[in-house]
């Protein structure tokens, strides 16, 4: 598999040993998510610390697979994305914690807030996102907090 240098690098000095077997079985669990999922894999994303590329599901569906290594934070996502329920996020199709996996809706860009020539309108959008993502936190591990 032919990864870009900076993906590479940036997982082997985030995640040390750990990444080292991520990228050693990154394949692997790509064909594992395509079997259980029945994806067709398409070209990643550009790349940082997750592999994330594009997938059409079975009904011809597009979609977004992202793979990363299992730990806190890739599970605090999962838990929040499955929160929103598609509500000022992309939906949660479905997700392994454990294998670091998660099937994602595929969202289109638009435009970006800073071109906006409209300030309130900007300021209006950004409001709508954060009252839609507005959700006490459920108790108990699984999510990572500000504090923490």
């Amino acid at each position: 598999m032919n990864l870009p240098t900076n993906f590479v690098k940036n997982v082997r000095q985030a995640f040390g040993q750990s990444g080292e077997r991520f990228l050693t079985d990154l394949p692997h669990l790509i064909s594992e998510a395509s079997r259980r999922w029945d994806l067709v894999i398409g070209e990643p994303y550009p790349l940082s610390y997750h592999y994330v590329c594009a997938v059409r599901r079975r009904d011809g569906t597009p979609a977004v697979l992202k793979i990363g290594l299992p730990d806190r934070e890739l599970t605090s996502e999962i838990n929040t994305l499955g929160l929103y329920l598609g509500q000022g996020a992309c939906r949660l199709y479905d997700a392994d914690p454990g294998a670091g996996m998660l099937l994602l809706e595929c969202l289109a860009p638009g435009t970006m807030l800073a071109n906006l020539e409209d300030d309130d309108q900007a300021i209006r959008i950004v409001a709508e996102v954060l009252c839609a993502i507005q959700h006490p936190a459920p108790e108990g591990d699984g999510f990572l907090t500000l504090r923490g």
